[in-house]
């Protein structure tokens, strides 16, 4: 996997985005919700002053996990034990479903 670039774009909405996504291994996010939200509300200036309030609430973000670049960022800052009630471990049942999807050529 380490000879795949994964970008993230979609979805960035704060600053603890951005560093979920680098800690989990991205190479870059894409920030076009921002920006056009700044747009919207003060044209150019609005844009860099959205940008500035994200990259603030990044540097927040890493500061408060004890990050002090991007390169110490790993998966375990990420806390994922929300989603593990959803995972499923059991077994994954395709046994039947080949007897019932067979092709019958």
């Amino acid at each position: 996997m380490s000879q795949v670039e994964i970008w993230i774009d979609g979805g960035i909405k704060r600053g603890s985005d951005v560093v979920k996504a680098l800690a989990l291994g991205a190479k870059g996010v894409g920030l076009g919700r921002a920006a056009l939200y700044g747009l919207a509300v003060d044209g150019e200036d609005g844009v860099y002053r959205s940008l500035q309030i994200l990259a603030d609430e990044t540097i927040t973000t890493m500061r408060l996990l004890g990050a002090s670049c991007v390169s110490e960022l790993r998966p375990q800052h990420v806390n994922t034990a929300a989603l593990n009630s959803q995972l499923y471990d059991g077994p994954a049942g395709l046994e039947e479903a080949e007897s019932v999807f067979r092709a019958r050529l």
